[in-house]
């Protein structure tokens, strides 16, 4: 595995937070080795998509005690027939055995929350991870997986799937 910082910087505008400072969330995630500059620009690409689409992860990050990341091709995969998805970065993130800030009812089983990403949208398969990603008021209503859209007016259209 190779580790790949990524500096993901939200911004005021991403946060849709007026006045307020921007506020940068820096962590390590582990990679396959020799990625081409072009795949650590897919990689810290997503990243900021992610974090752009799932607002209420930061709040989450003191909880996840490693961060993973791999590019599939989408072929074989639901992705590409549902969503028609060419490849996606997959993000792993595992939570504490003893979490501080993560809600129990948000608590994924395995201690595991993966994010798939692919430009602007997100997936994700576990309802808890769905409400790591929107936070309290996500509507997932006991969904198996969450799809979050291209931003329509300044917010992600979403849809349980």
């Amino acid at each position: 595995m190779k580790r790949v910082f990524l500096a993901a910087v939200l911004t005021a505008s991403l946060l849709g937070c007026g006045d307020k400072k921007p506020e940068s969330h820096e962590f390590t995630l582990h990679t396959d080795k020799d990625l081409s500059p072009a795949q650590i620009e897919t990689i810290t690409n997503a990243a900021g998509a992610l974090f752009k689409q799932c607002h209420a992860l930061k709040e989450y990050l003191p909880d996840v005690v490693e961060h993973n990341a791999k590019i599939y091709d989408a072929k074989g995969f639901s992705e590409s027939r549902d969503f028609g998805w060419r490849q996606f970065v997959e993000f792993d993130f595992t939570l504490s055995d003893k979490p501080k800030v993560v809600p129990r009812e948000y608590y994924a089983a395995g201690h595991h929350c993966r994010f798939r990403v692919s430009g602007d949208e997100v997936a994700t398969q576990k309802t808890p991870c769905a409400h790591l990603c929107m936070g309290a008021g996500a509507k997932v209503d006991g969904a198996y997986s969450l799809y979050i859209g291209k931003a329509v007016d300044g917010k992600p259209s979403s849809r349980p799937l």
